[in-house]
């Protein structure tokens, strides 16, 4: 895994922002003494829509130089790095002070709300085929040393560890099914929802990264107006709902959709929860798919195609 502080010059309007890193190769930090695992950009082409990789925009992301001891990270004073944005990932914001980079996905995680901002990366069907172990409980990411939630925050509460990155998305790669495991990638979810709706999804997801041979995911948490409150002694966050959005093609040529679980008790079907991700970008903040070129990104993020989706 591989941790960095970061700081950007984008803008962004909305309680919440994103946006992450990527593809140029990453120097290892000199200073920090745990360790850390740089990732591979997974491969693979999509069968459908055609296109090619986003060459439009790019981004130069800098590791955040503290001027006072008290904003100096307690993790990573690394290393400044160019960073090619990706198609799964939101746009960077200065919100985005903790990025990090397991091996197939990438966490922009909030040391405040204790769970991630947004969780993005490719899924191809290579990915989800192997024998690696998906284990039944999270834990807390043994590598990274900044605060994260704790397991006690999460007993007895009443609310699931729900992975946002599905452990089964990565079943070629124990390691990459193990850090979906963290708590790093985890936030409080309804045990219904956990076992029912998000579940439900995340086969759906698998099954539309098998037809067309390769998605861009990008799923977080929406805080709204913290009805259900904090969990535990470090007072973890506990989301209003869940939001899950999918892009898929290239070039000129793409089609999305999104979903906004709310995060209790319900009958409805995921195809219930279907919104365009340009309602995700309503409620949460952020710049979906950040990568996206600006003359056709408000429609292909405004509108949802149902003809292109099996639901």
């Amino acid at each position: 895994m591989l941790i960095l502080s970061l700081m950007c010059g984008c803008n962004s309007s909305g309680n919440k922002g994103g946006g992450s890193p990527k593809d140029t190769p990453a120097q290892k930090p000199s200073a920090p003494s745990q360790g850390s695992k740089p990732s591979q950009p997974s491969q693979g082409s999509p069968s459908a829509p055609k296109g090619g990789e986003p060459k439009e925009k790019e981004q130069d992301v800098k590791t955040a130089q503290s001027t006072s001891p008290s904003d100096a990270p307690d993790y990573v004073p690394a290393h400044d790095i160019k960073a090619q944005s990706r198609y799964e990932l939101p746009q960077l914001t200065g919100a985005d002070k903790t990025i990090l980079q397991y091996d197939k996905f990438i966490v922009s995680y909030d040391q405040k709300t204790l769970i991630p901002r947004w969780v993005a990366y490719e899924l191809t069907p290579e990915m989800m085929a192997g024998g690696a172990t998906v284990r039944s409980s999270a834990t807390p990411d043994p590598i990274y040393s900044g605060k994260q939630a704790t397991l006690d925050d999460y007993r007895g509460s009443g609310w699931a560890k729900g992975p946002l990155a599905s452990p089964n998305d990565f079943k070629a790669s124990e390691e990459a099914c193990e850090e979906a495991m963290y708590l790093t990638n985890c936030c409080p979810m309804k045990n219904s929802v956990h076992n029912g709706q998000w579940s439900s999804l995340d086969h759906k997801v698998q099954g539309w990264a098998e037809q067309f041979g390769k998605i861009y995911i990008v799923s977080g948490p929406i805080i709204g107006s913290g009805k259900n409150g904090t969990i535990g002694e470090n007072e973890v966050a506990v989301p209003d709902a869940i939001f899950k959005a999918i892009l898929v093609g290239g070039g000129k040529n793409f089609t999305s959709i999104a979903f906004i679980i709310k995060n209790a008790a319900t009958t409805s079907t995921i195809k219930d929860f279907a919104v365009p991700v340009s309602e995700v970008e309503k409620q949460t903040g952020l710049t979906l798919f950040g990568a996206l070129p600006d003359k056709i990104s408000s429609k292909v993020k405004g509108e949802v195609d149902f003809s292109q989706w099996d639901l």
